[in-house]
């Protein structure tokens, strides 16, 4: 489907459109007759379509193919723009595009396609043809983004799993490294691209988080948290919490046991 949309000639716009769906009851569509982007900036619609869900939302953008056959669900109420449009390909499959922090920018093009469609102004039909193709690429683009971060995560998936399992050790970066088969400076540039965050960062995310859920249930002492959790003593187990989640453990316990 991929190669499909690279090497798509689109022939005609048909229509541009921002409308509001409520919540209901599954709708069938069968061989639909044009192509069609959908962007759900609000609320949420699910699909069904070769044995597969796909989800409608301000994170995912989907393509709808001519060809295509599926059902549909609004299952959160909003509005959404799609702009259908004629080409030289058809499809079973619809696609779902994680869209990231590109929403605004797909946003901006569907307002702006939709105002020229209204406006009619001369060349208007060339500038919505235009509208598809950077769509089109845009959602292209992050399709890729998207191979390129799994790829990157699959790099240090070694390391993930063995923070997950022993958080509570000491860890350090060139033992991750070795287990991902890499230089420590590349895993350390790496870890944070996928992550968005250091590792020693990331461990201690995860200890905090643990220690959210003890402090949440029975536990016998701040003590054996800290031990558990792999800080030296109480005071450094303190200070981390306090430094993350802006009050003491003790307040945190306190707070969730009186609500």
């Amino acid at each position: 489907m991929i190669d499909i949309l690279s090497s798509l000639a689109v022939t005609r716009v048909q229509s541009v459109f921002n409308i509001y769906t409520a919540p209901g009851r599954p709708m069938e569509r069968k061989n639909r007759p044009s192509f069609a982007i959908i962007y759900k900036h609000e609320g949420e619609t699910v699909y069904h379509n070769c044995g597969r869900t796909l989800i409608s939302n301000a994170e995912n953008a989907v393509i709808l193919p001519a060809g295509s056959s599926y059902t549909w669900q609004c299952i959160k109420g909003g509005h959404y723009y799609v702009i259908e449009f004629e080409a030289n390909a058809t499809s079973e499959q619809i696609l779902s595009f994680p869209i990231g922090g590109e929403g605004e920018r797909l946003l901006r093009l569907f307002r702006d396609a939709e105002q020229k469609h209204n406006l009619r102004a001369p060349g208007y039909r060339l500038e919505q043809m235009r509208a598809v193709y950077t769509m089109l690429l845009l959602l292209l683009g992050t399709q890729k983004k998207t191979y390129a971060d799994a790829e990157k995560r699959q790099k240090i998936a070694p390391a993930l799993a063995y923070i997950s399992e022993n958080s509570a050790a000491h860890i350090n970066n060139d033992a991750l490294a070795a287990l991902c088969g890499i230089s420590t400076v590349y895993f350390r540039k790496l870890f944070f691209r996928v992550t968005g965050r250091s590792p020693i960062t990331y461990v201690q995310e995860l200890r905090i988080a643990k220690a959210k859920r003890m402090l949440r249930s029975d536990y016998d002492s701040l003590a054996e948290i800290a031990v558990s959790l792999g800080y030296a003593d109480i005071y450094t187990f303190s200070k981390a919490f306090k430094k993350h989640e802006g009050i003491s453990p003790t307040q945190y316990a306190k707070a969730h046991t009186e609500r």
